[in-house]
């Protein structure tokens, strides 16, 4: 089945991102996040964000050319395009500062050295991790001897 789009209309970011979604849905482009970063090399971890980057613009004619970047590079890309300002930069940073709660719901706390972070969520990642690191240890062992 062949794609049918509209004309391409030069400066439509929404137009050009759907483009692009809409080959990723049809597999004619892979998804991002399996693909490593045509800046940095990064390799997408399960949940880590990568995402196309339209490099050459968004006139119309560019709009399927596109290349994966992580989200460092992505933001990166976009401070040096100037499509990010400084006073944005500031309020991205200021949001975080203001959060009260984790996505799960905790309370939000200061630890001693400055950080931020919810102490009931970290709490469960590390007794997650020690609990796969017994596993681990214990399969070793029993392949081992």
């Amino acid at each position: 089945m062949a794609r049918r789009f509209v004309a391409a209309r030069d400066g439509d970011k929404l137009q050009a991102r759907r483009r692009v979604n809409y080959l990723v849905e049809r597999g004619e482009l892979p998804r991002p996040a399996d693909l490593a970063c045509s800046d940095c090399g990064h390799i997408a971890a399960e949940g880590e964000p990568h995402g196309y980057d339209h490099f050459l613009g968004y006139a119309g004619q560019y709009h399927e050319i596109v290349e994966a970047v992580c989200a460092r590079c992505s933001v990166r890309r976009s401070w040096n395009r100037g499509e990010i300002t400084v006073e944005q930069q500031r309020h991205a940073a200021s949001c975080q500062t203001r959060k009260t709660h984790c996505r799960f719901g905790h309370a939000i706390t200061r630890w001693a050295d400055g950080r931020r972070g919810c102490a009931v969520c970290d709490l469960a990642r590390h007794a997650a991790s020690k609990r796969r690191r017994r596993a681990a240890t214990r399969e070793s062992r029993m392949t081992n001897g």
